[in-house]
């Protein structure tokens, strides 16, 4: 069986769910240590956070530091869906889909859950689905 390992990359978040605690963690990122141990791990590799997107620095310095000739280790993501474009969408044409999940209240107004409808959309017609 192989190995799998979902990838915390930030603590920060776009949403404020009230089910969720992660957003209440101090936040503590040591990069040079998290990309050693994260390159070196042999397996499956899943993009989590909080929110990964939250954070598009250092989303950008994962991806080019995991990067291994063009093949990304990472093989799907976990994203509350809210923030899409184009960036976002080749990563996850290269990785194959993604996860997401569906609790109205989560979004905390009408206006976000269309976004997030509008973004499975976007997905939909680009034959991106869910892989988690």
């Amino acid at each position: 069986m192989e190995k799998c390992l979902y990838v915390v990359t930030t603590q920060k978040c776009n949403l404020k769910c009230a089910h969720c605690y992660i957003g209440e963690i101090k936040e503590v990122f040591n990069e040079e240590l998290f990309l050693s141990k994260l390159n070196s791990f042999e397996g499956r590799l899943i993009m989590f956070g909080g929110e990964f997107t939250s954070n598009m620095e250092r989303f950008r310095k994962i991806l080019k530091s995991n990067d291994d000739n063009g093949i990304s280790k990472f093989s799907s993501a976990s994203t509350n869906l809210v923030i899409l474009n184009d960036e976002l969408l080749e990563f996850y044409k290269r990785i194959g889909g993604i996860g997401t999940s569906w609790n109205y209240d989560r979004f905390g107004s009408n206006s976000v859950y269309q976004q997030w409808l509008r973004n499975l959309k976007t997905l939909d017609e680009n034959n991106i689905y869910s892989t988690i």
